[in-house]
């Protein structure tokens, strides 16, 4: 188990990038387990996160969705290269609470990265992310 994903080697190149915008937005993010090809955590997102009604704004559950897609691809199957998104779809299928913890987990499901946040064995949004590994 980790506290921060991007203590881990294969992830120091997202320390610029997806770790800055994550520290900015202040996600809590924690008990990370990294098993079987799947990143697992608890998350929590912040007020000033929220959009209508006092929900989480759904460009901010697209851009954790996106982020935890590419941080799985660049674990689990980096061939030296940086992972990009090819296409992203996101099913918002509750209301994503500030304050709130969720369960955030990816896996790997047909040549695409399947990445669910929910709690008590709902899930509240589904993203199903097509990424490509660029060469650098």
């Amino acid at each position: 188990m980790f506290q921060n994903l991007f203590q881990l080697p294969k992830l120091a190149k997202y320390a610029t990038t997806s770790k800055k915008w994550i520290d900015l937005l202040e996600f809590d993010i924690r008990n990370i387990s990294l098993e079987n090809n799947s990143i697992s955590c608890t998350i929590s997102f912040p007020e000033k996160l929220t959009g209508n009604n006092g929900i989480i704004h759904g460009g901010i559950t697209c851009f954790i969705i996106d982020s935890i897609a590419g941080i799985h691809t660049q674990m689990f199957f980096d061939k030296n290269g940086t992972a990009l998104t090819k296409n992203l779809s996101v099913g918002f299928l509750q209301p994503i609470i500030p304050g709130e913890i969720y369960v955030l987990t990816s896996r790997n499901e047909s040549g695409n990265v399947i990445v669910e946040i929910g709690k008590e064995n709902q899930i509240y949004a589904k993203g199903v992310v097509s990424v490509v590994i660029k060469s650098d």
